[in-house]
């Protein structure tokens, strides 16, 4: 039989709620008698001498076949397991439903992207600003242009300075075109990180 599990099973947090609900010393000992030092005779290669060490951080190592690790380890070692077999083996055995098991994000991880979302939203507010400010000076000077073109004496007003005005104009009106599309664009990305910061502030 294959069981196929999706997405969350393989949150790290899950592994740790399994390996915290087990004993490692009484799950080793239903292949392997402990005695009170923690040694056991390793059932991984049939060892005869108590050659497996538990300790007390809930690893252990074999000092016969050079094995070692959590209780995960420990599993895939014995039945020649993967990972996702023994997580459902050992899951069973302590008690958790890893079909209905939902990974609640740490109190860290949600102030990391809060402070990672706070970040983004500066940065482009700060592009805002900037591109603001250089729009409305490109304009200062497109304008200054077009001043001076059309306060032209009129003893000097040929068909130059008409082309000349004519293309200050359009020139003028493609720039706020552009400018405008890109405004938008930051603007958007800018809400949306806004929206994302929402999201994570409400926890969802």
């Amino acid at each position: 039989m294959h069981l196929h599990l999706k997405g969350t099973f393989m949150e790290p947090n899950l592994k740790e709620i399994i390996k915290n609900k087990i004993d490692l010393t009484r799950y080793i000992a239903k292949y392997s008698p402990v005695d009170s030092r923690g040694f056991a005779s390793c059932p991984i290669h049939k060892e005869t001498q108590a050659s497996l060490k538990i300790y007390d951080n809930k690893s252990w190592y074999c000092f016969g076949c050079l094995k070692g690790g959590d209780v995960f380890d420990f599993a895939m070692a014995l039945d020649n397991l993967d990972f996702k077999t023994a997580l459902i083996k050992l899951a069973y055995y302590a008690g958790v439903d890893i079909f209905s098991y939902k990974p609640t994000e740490s109190r860290f991880n949600k102030v990391n992207e809060v402070l990672k979302l706070n970040a983004e939203i500066k940065k482009w507010e700060l592009i805002l600003t900037l591109t603001q400010e250089q729009i409305l000076l490109a304009c200062d000077i497109m304008n200054t242009e077009y001043q001076a073109l059309t306060h032209t004496p009129i003893e000097a007003v040929d068909h130059s300075t008409y082309t000349k005005i004519h293309i200050n104009q359009q020139r003028f009106e493609e720039y706020n075109e552009q400018a405008d599309k890109v405004l938008d664009m930051i603007k958007a990305k800018l809400k949306d990180y806004q929206e994302q910061l929402n999201t994570v502030k409400r926890g969802k």
